[in-house]
């Protein structure tokens, strides 16, 4: 876990409470739990708890209150004895980070692989998994997008309007259900705890122009968060230009024993495609549509909480392999539109016993499109385009029931559940169990033990998506895994450390394959590759850190290594088989003056794998990944109310390849000016 992420820090709660505040809502803290299943779930030490009236935990601090929700979305921080990365934004507005995945790349274990300029697109991997294997949720509501993980990230949401990230890294299946293989992230937004407005606007290199407004309002039982993002840029090299428009907005009433909350967001992403799916047609374009609609409630009672979930999202995607002028073998673009819709209905009890957690919950996937999923007989006209059919359609459902258990005795903590899935693709029910065991050695360290069994179902791309350069195949299995992961941690004013080893067993894993010479990729299943790895996290605390000079404020450092078993040899992978073999994080906050602030990180990845590339004559060549160094810096003063900054990206303008054959923006220069104004 990334060191300045306050991972690992005991927190023993004193109190219950019927607030119900953002999910792990702790400013940096993390909590240490002993399993977390859907709506509940906490029970600390018993010598340590105290009378409860409802299932809201609180640990108060000198200078914040840490909250934990009885609702599903705390799951993410799940048991102790599994690693939990947090991102907030006391370290994410300091330094030179511009979206949210940029924020995740500076967690141990998280892959973030761009495509093109930052919040054009960005696929997030965790341990060594592909960009369709991890689970994205946005205040605990699945956005992953069955069309392809590409999308899955496809937030409407700016840096700027999150309160925190928390990536939960090995599988969640016995939590989420299929596609939960490698893990999961939550981004959360801000709970409404008062008036307050913001303005930024920013301006940089490449014509960069980005406006950013929010408003948070609090009034009695109510709460309310708004916000609106416009950005475009010409682009830093030819066909990298883009833009960008978000917006989002979140209602919250808060009674004695009973809560309601509605969210929903749209965004429109429009961007030159610059070799995104193929290096042989650089003049590529894309362009995506999405909203998506959520509400909830949540009633407690004396230990009991039921929290049911209501959500549906639509994506629309654009994609032209020509931009401009087409060779006349090119039947045209490629139109898809998916819809997810889904309900959930946890459940959860605390008795003397322990905690209890049950519920259901169902999930409905489905796609238009004319070139993925099986012919329709009536062809259906596609939004946004004057002659377009869609002349294909898939869909599928499933429906989970879950269950689990926890009980602490004296220094142990042992959870177990699982979930069963009904998965129509495959007309067959699905077992996803799970064991965590964990073990204070004392007040400020433990250890920790997991196994659990997950599956992945294919996307709709990898399913039917024959083109161009690319042959699909129907058949493809699940992907299964089983997951075996056991850690040291340690926690105390002055150093929060943790180090993490785990290995992933992975059959039937979905890739992209060619062989040098071969003019189309082929979707296919590995029969096995396995998947292991260690991660190192320090942070150093601001209690220790004064002893040798007031002015640093952070000073983090992590290292995450992973190894894939199958050799690539002349096989080339698109997605499985190149991950991030090397990944070394630097951070450092400092404040040398009251009003100053700056904020620097330096980062070395290095990859396994190899990509495909063309040299001018188009000819195919064969190119390893390797390794590169980046680092970044962002310098801030604040006037009372305004902000000004200066932000560089990549100082020593390295050029590197997150996807082969992609160009990535070298040196970036921004300027901002943000205004922050309070109101009653």
């Amino acid at each position: 876990m990334f060191p300045y992420l306050k991972q690992r820090q005991v927190v023993h709660f004193r109190r219950w409470t019927r607030k119900p505040y953002a999910v792990f809502n702790s400013l940096g803290r993390v909590i240490r739990i002993g399993v977390l299943l859907y709506t509940l779930s906490i029970l600390t030490k018993p010598s340590r708890a105290q009378q409860t009236d409802s299932l809201l935990i609180v640990k108060t601090f000198p200078d914040d209150e840490v909250v934990i929700t009885a609702q599903r979305v705390p799951v993410l921080a799940s048991q102790a004895s599994r690693p939990l990365g947090i991102m907030v934004p006391e370290i994410i507005q300091p330094l030179a980070i511009s979206t949210p995945a940029e924020a995740l790349d500076m967690i141990p274990g998280a892959d973030v692989r761009q495509r093109g300029a930052p919040g054009t697109q960005a696929d997030i991997s965790l341990r060594g998994g592909s960009f369709d294997q991890s689970l994205v949720l946005l205040n605990g509501i699945n956005l992953t997008n069955p069309q392809t993980g590409h999308h899955s990230f496809d937030l409407p949401l700016s840096p700027w309007w999150i309160s925190r990230i928390e990536v939960l890294r090995g599988p969640a299946a016995r939590v989420w259900g299929s596609n939960a293989f490698t893990g999961a992230v939550n981004v959360s937004t801000p709970y409404p705890t008062h008036n307050r407005t913001e303005i930024r606007v920013q301006g940089g290199q490449n014509s960069l122009f980005s406006f950013d407004g929010s408003l948070m309002g609090r009034r009695k039982k109510w709460g309310w968060f708004a916000g609106l993002n416009h950005q475009n840029h010409n682009g830093f090299a030819p066909n990298t230009d883009a833009n960008q428009q978000l917006g989002f907005g979140r209602l919250i009433y808060q009674g004695k024993s009973a809560s309601f909350e509605m969210q929903g967001g749209i965004s429109h992403r429009a961007f030159g495609a610059n070799s995104f799916y193929t290096p042989k047609y650089p003049e590529q374009f894309e362009e995506t549509f999405s909203g998506f609609l959520s509400a909830g409630a949540s009633v407690f009672k004396k230990g009991f909480s039921l929290t049911p979930r209501i959500y549906v999202r639509r994506h629309f995607d654009r994609f032209e392999l020509f931009r401009d002028e087409a060779p006349s073998w090119y039947k045209g673009h490629n139109y898809h539109t998916s819809l997810t819709a889904g309900i959930q209905i946890p459940a959860s009890l605390s008795w003397k016993g322990g905690v209890s957690t049950m519920g259901s919950e169902w999930r409905y996937e489905g796609i238009h499109s004319n070139v993925l999923g099986e012919p329709i007989i009536t062809p259906i006209k596609v939004p946004f385009s004057d002659s377009a059919l869609y002349t294909c359609s898939a869909s599928r459902q499933q429906l989970n029931v879950f269950g689990g258990h926890l009980v602490s005795i004296h220094h142990w903590t042992f959870s177990a559940g699982t979930m069963l899935s009904w998965l129509s693709s495959l007309h067959r029910w699905e077992f996803y169990p799970g064991v965590d065991i964990s073990y204070s050695l004392n007040p400020n360290s433990s250890l920790y033990f997991s196994i659990n069994r997950s599956l992945r179902l294919p996307t709709f791309t990898d399913l039917y998506y024959t083109g161009t350069t690319n042959i699909a195949n129907p058949g493809l299995k699940p992907e299964k895994a089983i997951s075996w992961e056991a850690g040291w941690s340690h926690s105390n004013k002055q150093i929060i450390s943790n180090i993490d080893v785990f290995l992933r067993q992975g059959k039937d894993l979905i890739d992209w394959i060619k062989f040098p010479g071969e003019e189309k990729w082929r979707s296919i299943n590995h029969t096995r590759v396995d998947v292991y790895g260690a991660e190192f996290s320090i942070r150093f605390e601001h209690a220790l850190l004064r002893k040798v000079t007031d002015n640093i404020k952070v000073l983090g450092l992590s290292y995450s290594w992973q190894h894939a078993t199958k050799k690539e040899d002349t096989l080339v992978s698109r997605y499985v088989l190149d991950p991030l073999r090397h990944k070394a994080v630097l951070t450092i906050i400092l404040a040398p003056a009251k009003k100053l602030q700056i904020g620097a990180s330096a980062m070395y990845h290095y990859r396994e794998g190899m990509y495909t590339t063309y040299d001018a004559s188009g000819n195919e060549m064969m190119q390893t990944y390797g390794g590169h160094f980046t680092s970044d810096i962002k310098i801030s003063y604040t006037l009372k109310i305004i902000e000004l900054s200066v932000s560089v990206q990549n100082i020593t303008n390295t050029q590197y390849y997150d996807h082969g054959g992609v160009p990535l923006p070298g040196r970036w220069i921004t300027i901002g000016l943000a205004w922050k104004q309070g109101w009653d």
